[in-house]
């Protein structure tokens, strides 16, 4: 499969602003500076581009793990429900992790596919459940979640090639 992939981080300082300093992860200094462009325009109508100063600190890159092989086996379907389980979504990919489960029909052919994986365990159901149940992540589920977690906000996922 693929190698682990690099969520770069670049270290921002805005000197009009008493120095204000933040990390910004972006592809690029560029896309890291217009980001906090925006942010900072929004509330400051003399905010200006080139008062931004970027900066890139390797030690604050966050690097998430390659897919593991067999993920291109599982299914598109059951891989979404897994991403949703696990708080993955294309606007806040950094929230990955946040949490662990799906609430779902027990029976259900996808969430069964990656408890079958090894990617969820299933809760037994009580009398109450009407045939929900939760699923929840396991570590190699997580783990699963953040190696097709898009890199910055509202990037496509990492897809596996030969999932359907």
């Amino acid at each position: 499969m693929s190698a682990p992939r690099t969520r770069k981080a670049w270290t921002v300082t805005i000197p009009s602003r008493d120095d204000a300093t933040g990390i910004e992860y972006a592809p690029t200094a560029g896309k890291a500076r217009y980001s906090v462009y925006l942010r900072i325009s929004d509330c400051d109508d003399n905010a200006s581009f080139s008062d931004i100063i970027v900066r890139r600190n390797k030690a604050a890159d966050i690097m998430l793990p390659a897919p593991p092989a067999f993920v291109s086996g599982i299914s598109r379907k059951a891989l979404k429900e897994l991403l949703h389980a696990c708080g993955c979504t294309r606007e806040r990919p950094e929230k990955t992790g946040y949490r662990s489960h799906f609430y779902g029909e027990a029976l259900s052919g996808s969430l069964n596919e990656l408890v079958r994986a090894g990617l969820m365990t299933k809760r037994a159901p009580t009398d109450v459940d009407n045939g929900l149940v939760y699923f929840v992540a396991t570590e190699q589920g997580q783990n699963v979640a953040q190696s097709l977690a898009p890199l910055y906000p509202y990037d496509d996922f990492a897809w596996p090639e030969a999932a359907a």
